[in-house]
């Protein structure tokens, strides 16, 4: 259950068409993927995590203080037939000034869609609205709701010890339904919460399965299935660990010298951290 090998293992990705072959960034899709740590995926097996382990969505601010560094990696069905997860990946030379432009660069609709393609190959096909992406069970149409983020956080509900190191929360919720096959609609919700580590930063990527978002919160929408949980957090683990690596050589590529200004054939980006695209 411990993901789907042959996606994971990127073998005959989709060639590239010829206009996209043309973008300043091709290169980068045939770039070999580099695995999560073997320690990650050892526990993001079939076995879950104790349920007492796990975070209710109603204590999410737990994962923005100290006490969030003692979360474990793992996922388990939650008493009421939701499913959770966590990942934490370390991203050293994802600096800030990376983050910001890796929101602005993954996101360009440019040459169909290639940087997100680019992100996970043959995995990622679009960030339209619906995105279209593989999440380990299957290309899906994936339809996200406005971010969970500013709009759940009272910001008196922070932890009075926020870590110092806290940078930044980035939230989702949306529902899936599969190109081919089942029509069933899955729902997901996942809170990216970034922290400083060093220069670069660490993400913890927490998951809900079956749960929709509805008035301030999350509320349970239908029973997870605990294979799409575990393949979840598979999936997270592997985009964050290609972030990780990808990113830092992209920023580097499109801005080689400082004061020399973008690499030939790349566009300035146009968005600013903190906005995200309307969705239809």
């Amino acid at each position: 259950m411990n993901g789907n090998a042959d996606v994971y293992k990127f073998e005959n990705i989709p060639d590239l068409t010829a206009a996209q072959k043309k973008s300043p960034f091709a290169e980068f899709y045939y770039d070999p993927i580099i695995p999560p740590k073997p320690e990650i995926l050892a526990v993001l097996g079939e076995e879950q995590m104790p349920v007492e382990e796990a975070v209710d969505f109603s204590q999410i601010e737990r994962l923005f203080g100290t006490e969030g560094d003692s979360l474990c990696n793992g996922w388990c069905i939650l008493p009421d037939g939701t499913g959770f997860s966590h990942v934490r990946i370390e991203m050293p030379k994802v600096t800030p000034e990376v983050e910001e432009w890796w929101h602005k660069w993954s996101m360009d609709p440019d040459y169909d869609y290639l940087n997100y393609r680019i992100w996970m190959p043959s995995l990622h096909l679009s960030h339209a609205m619906p995105i279209v992406e593989n999440l380990g069970w299957g290309m899906s149409r994936i339809q996200m709701f406005q971010p969970i983020f500013p709009q759940m956080m009272n910001l008196s509900a922070l932890p009075s010890e926020l870590d110092s190191r806290f940078f930044g929360v980035i939230g989702s919720s949306g529902y899936s339904t599969l190109l081919k096959g089942s029509s069933e609609v899955e729902y997901t919700a996942l809170i990216s919460c970034l922290k400083r580590l060093g220069e670069g930063l660490q993400v913890q990527a927490v998951g809900y399965m079956g749960m929709k978002w509805e008035g301030n919160g999350l509320v349970k929408a239908h029973d997870a299935d605990p294979e799409r949980t575990c393949l979840f957090v598979t999936h997270n683990a592997y985009e964050f660990t290609r972030k990780a690596d990808l990113a830092p050589r992209l920023y580097e590529f499109a801005n080689p010298l400082p004061n020399q200004g973008l690499h030939p054939n790349v566009r300035p980006p146009v968005m600013t951290m903190g906005e995200i695209p309307k969705t239809a």
